[in-house]
């Protein structure tokens, strides 16, 4: 791969002089910039974009910090924003931490320092003391409240799930069950399941739930769930994926969906649109989570210091087979 000193070479110009054209800065005769942009065309030399913002001090790059790439839900999310912020001329620098803190904090020095036009974190890990040295940069988060100072968007976990619980109850006869990372405390599964939990209190519900966080297979994990919940009827998952798998396995056995048992689960992702039967679900829109952010990160790149600390997107029910 060609570098800017074998393009400096070709041309026959100093290293200096071919920065100014690519920097479109500085002094520099009709005559030598033609020469050097064709020895830029002969080489197929690609500018370093982001030393070349450094230096003009602007950047078309805006960096996400996802807390990995197995969610479907995330993935989706992460792709909605690439498009997006592809029309408005940006590009996507992703940073994907495993749920390591510390890797969060990490990618955001890392993004400070390279001075990335601004940041979207997606359901960060962060906590709010060490989140405040960030709080100064165009920086805005989904789904899990930071601090203060940081824009977040969501929808409301809590009253989604609380209707898709009632509707579950209204369906239902015997014990209801929870499935999702219910241990998390910064999960937004924590607000779909206090819900699940004051519903079925409320009703006088006999429930369960079961936590998957220690597991390493999806299936195995669920399996489990299947065989330990013959006197469930109705089934609460904190993900559609989840509540697909299952369905699956309970298909498998012959169990009558929207009969024997009644499912409802989150996010209304795309992939599970096309599958039948069809989810009852709590959409969470794609599109208008990925404007909204990117909304509320451009008034923060223009320094405006009034953006609203929580930015809510609506949800809405989707009427599936399942419950």
């Amino acid at each position: 791969m060609a570098s800017i000193k074998d393009v400096a070479k070709h041309a026959n110009v100093g290293i200096a002089t071919v920065s100014r054209v690519l920097n479109e800065s500085g002094s520099v005769s009709k005559e030598t910039r033609e020469l050097v942009l064709q020895s830029i065309k002969a080489l197929g030399y690609v500018p370093n974009e982001l030393a070349r913002n450094f230096q003009k001090r602007q950047t078309n790059f805006i960096g996400v910090i996802a807390p990995s790439l197995t969610h479907r839900f995330t993935s989706e999310l992460l792709s909605q924003l690439e498009r997006d912020l592809s029309d408005l001329g940006y590009f996507l620098l992703l940073f994907v931490s495993n749920r390591d803190v510390n890797k969060e904090i990490d990618y955001l020095e890392r993004l400070k320092s390279q001075q990335v036009a601004g940041t979207i974190i997606v359901a960060p890990f962060i906590s709010v003391e060490r989140s405040y040295q960030f709080a100064d940069l165009p920086l805005v988060a989904f789904d899990r409240i930071i601090n203060p100072k940081i824009p977040c968007v969501h929808v409301d976990n809590y009253k989604a799930a609380n209707d898709l619980s009632v509707r579950l109850l209204s369906k239902t006869k015997k014990k209801v069950c929870f499935v999702g990372f219910a241990a998390d405390p910064k999960s937004d599964a924590q607000k779909r399941l206090l819900a699940f939990k004051d519903v079925c209190k409320k009703a006088n519900r006999e429930f369960t739930v079961f936590d998957m966080i220690g597991y390493a297979s999806d299936f195995e994990f669920l399996s489990e769930v299947f065989q330990q919940t013959k006197d469930c009827d109705g089934y609460f998952f904190a993900c559609d994926y989840h509540a697909q798998l299952f369905l699956n396995i309970a298909l498998n056995h012959d169990i009558k969906i929207g009969k024997d048992i009644f499912v409802v689960s989150f996010d209304g992702l795309k992939g599970t649109k096309n599958i039948r039967p069809l989810l009852t679900t709590a959409v969470q829109d794609m599109p208008a989570i990925s404007q909204a952010l990117i909304s509320a990160l451009m008034r923060r790149i223009n320094n405006d210091q009034d953006v609203p600390e929580e930015i809510e997107v609506p949800y809405y029910i989707q009427n599936g087979e399942t419950c």
